[in-house]
C-alpha cells in the first residue's frame, strides 16, 4: 500500500513538473515569436538609400540644398576663372559646416570612426500585478526594430541591449548602462530609451517592490527614497555624463504614472505619493549638460496613454514613425531633432485631445540629425 503511494506521490510530482516546464517553454516560444515578428517588420520595411553611389560629400550636398551646378563650380572652381574668388569664398564658407554636419549625422552618415550605442527597455509585466501594462514591451521591440534598420543606423549586436519584461530588473538596466556606455568613443552616440512607470526620481525596473520601506542615499542636495526596483534619475544622469560619447540621447515613455499612486503600504507612503507630483516630473532627469537630449512622453501632470488600436504607447507610436522617415518635412532625407519632436508632440496632442504634451529638453542644435530616410 505504502509502495503504490509513494509512486501515486511522485507520479503527481513529475507530472506538476513537466507541466510547469511546458508553460514555461510556450511562454519562452511565444517571446521568440513575439522578436522575430518585429524583426521581419522591420527588415521588410527597409529599403535602399537614394543612391548607394553617392558619396559622403554628395550626400551632404544634397542635404542642404546645392544644386547640380553648384557642386560642379564647387568641386572644380578652376574651370571657370573669372568666377574663380567667388567659388573660393563659398568652399571656405561651406566646408566648415561639412564636417560639422557629417559629425552630427549620427546615425549613419557619420565619419567611419563614429558608432551608435542603444540601451533599449520595455516593461510590461511587472513582478507586482498592479503594475503591470499593455503594450510598453511592443514599444521596446520596435524602437530595437528602428535601430538594427538602415534608418536607425544598422546598430550591431554588439553595440545594442534589448531588455524585456523579465530581463529588466534594477540590476539589469543599471549594469547595461554602465557596461554598453563605458565603450562608447569621443566621436560617438548613446540612446538610452525606457518605456514603462516613472516616477519624479526614478524609473520603475521590473522587480520593483513598493510595499518595501524605503532608505535614502544623499545625491548632492537631495535625499533620494531608494526602493528595491527603482532605477534613480540621478544614476541614469551619472552614467550618460561619464560616458565620452559626444552626442547622449534619453527618450522615456513613462506610461500611467499616475497609476502608480495606489495606497499599497503605508510604509511606502512617500515612494508612491511622488510618482504623480505635477512639474517636478523629470526635473532631476532632465538636469542635462551638453550634448544632452532629453525627450519625454508627458508633463509631470499628465500620465502617458497606450493606445489598443495601435498597440503601443501613443509617444512611442508617433516618434517611431516620425524617426522612419514622416517627420521629413522638408523632404531633405533627414530627421532632425527638431523635426522629429514637433512630428511626435502635434501627433501626440490631437491623438489625446491635448491630455498628454510630450517635452524635450537638452542641449543641442535643432538640426541635429535623429535617422536618414529615403
Amino acid at each position: 500500500m505504502k509502495k503504490h503511494l509513494l509512486s501515486f506521490f511522485l507520479f503527481i510530482l513529475s507530472t506538476s513538473y513537466l507541466t510547469a516546464q511546458s508553460s514555461f517553454q510556450t511562454w519562452l516560444n511565444q517571446k521568440d515569436r513575439d522578436y522575430m515578428a518585429w524583426k521581419a517588420a522591420a527588415e521588410k520595411a527597409e529599403h535602399d538609400w537614394r543612391s548607394n553611389s553617392e558619396s559622403e560629400y554628395e550626400r551632404w550636398q544634397r542635404a542642404n540644398g546645392i544644386t547640380p551646378s553648384q557642386q560642379q563650380t564647387t568641386q572644380s572652381p578652376t574651370q571657370n576663372p573669372q568666377n574663380e574668388e567667388v567659388v573660393q569664398q563659398q568652399v571656405e564658407e561651406i566646408q566648415p559646416e561639412v564636417v560639422e554636419e557629417t559629425i552630427e549625422a549620427v546615425n549613419g552618415a557619420a565619419r567611419k570612426n563614429h558608432k551608435n550605442w542603444a540601451v533599449i527597455v520595455g516593461v510590461a509585466n511587472y513582478r507586482d500585478e498592479e503594475l503591470r501594462l499593455n503594450y510598453t514591451n511592443d514599444d521596446a521591440y520596435k524602437m530595437y526594430a528602428f535601430f538594427k534598420s538602415k534608418e536607425g543606423g544598422n546598430i550591431p549586436e554588439d553595440q545594442v541591449i534589448l531588455l524585456i519584461d523579465e530581463d529588466a530588473t534594477k540590476n539589469g538596466i543599471e549594469s547595461s548602462l554602465k557596461e554598453l556606455y563605458s565603450q562608447a568613443g569621443e566621436e560617438d552616440a548613446i540612446y538610452f530609451y525606457f518605456s514603462g512607470h516613472g516616477s519624479t526620481q526614478h524609473l520603475v525596473a521590473q522587480d520593483c517592490d513598493a510595499t518595501v520601506k524605503p532608505y535614502y542615499e544623499t545625491v548632492g542636495n537631495e535625499d533620494i527614497p531608494v526602493v528595491p526596483g527603482l532605477v534613480t534619475h540621478a544614476l541614469v544622469k551619472k552614467v550618460m555624463q561619464e560616458s565620452k560619447a559626444k552626442y547622449k540621447f534619453c527618450i522615456v515613455d513613462a506610461c500611467h504614472s499616475g497609476s502608480l499612486a495606489a495606497d499599497k503600504a503605508n510604509h511606502s507612503e512617500t515612494i508612491i505619493a511622488n510618482m504623480d507630483a505635477p512639474v517636478q516630473h523629470y526635473q532631476n532627469l532632465s538636469d542635462i549638460d551638453k550634448g544632452e537630449v532629453f525627450i519625454l512622453s508627458s508633463k509631470g501632470e499628465e500620465t502617458s496613454v497606450e493606445a489598443s488600436s495601435k498597440r503601443q504607447g501613443v509617444f512611442s507610436y508617433f516618434l517611431i514613425n516620425a524617426l522612419y522617415g514622416q517627420a521629413d518635412k522638408n523632404k531633405d532625407l533627414y530627421v532632425t531633432v527638431s523635426e522629429a519632436f514637433a512630428f511626435t508632440r502635434e501627433n501626440v496632442r490631437d491623438y489625446t485631445d491635448k491630455q498628454q504634451t510630450p517635452i524635450i529638453c537638452g542641449d543641442f542644435k535643432n538640426n541635429l540629425i535623429m535617422s536618414i530616410v529615403n
